[in-house]
């Protein structure tokens, strides 16, 4: 099936409840998937879906740049990783910088919350507002870890 919502997380006996829950709030389609690595890559290809969710710690604090990885082999699809609960905001501001579209977090409380889900789930971008800060406050960012210097 084209198109659609592909979330991926570990939380396995979730599945159920994630699909109905996402498909309540507006997304489109939704699968979820546990896959990683090449068997996720071949899902992604099979299904090419418009938008991929991971959550936040799907591969703890490599999370942000594994994500980084899947946008240089799938760079039209629409990104967004979600966390409920705390996740660190430095670390978190890598998915944007990695490629990724949005990040949502339940940290910043539930109306941003679903004002993050309700932006993502109508095509639209949306980051949390202590990730923009974060991002601001800088003027140069490390060079990603693949990229070596010459």
């Amino acid at each position: 099936m084209k198109g659609g919502t592909l979330m991926i997380s570990r939380c396995v006996k979730n599945h159920g409840y994630y699909k109905g829950r996402m498909e309540e709030l507006g997304f489109s389609n939704v699968t979820v998937t546990a896959a990683e690595k090449d068997a996720l890559n071949s899902q992604i290809s099979k299904m090419k879906p418009d938008l991929l969710i991971m959550g936040s710690r799907f591969y703890h604090g490599c999370t942000p740049f594994l994500m980084g990885e899947l946008r240089k082999s799938f760079p039209k699809i629409k990104m967004a990783s979600f966390v409920i609960g705390e996740y660190s905001p430095e670390l978190a501001m890598y998915f944007i910088l990695n490629g990724v579209n949005s990040y949502v977090t339940s940290f910043e409380g539930l109306d941003e919350w679903y004002k993050g889900l309700n932006e993502v789930s109508n095509g639209r971008e949306y980051i949390s507002p202590e990730v923009v800060i974060r991002i601001d406050m800088r003027r140069d960012y490390p060079m990603p870890a693949s990229i070596s210097a010459a």
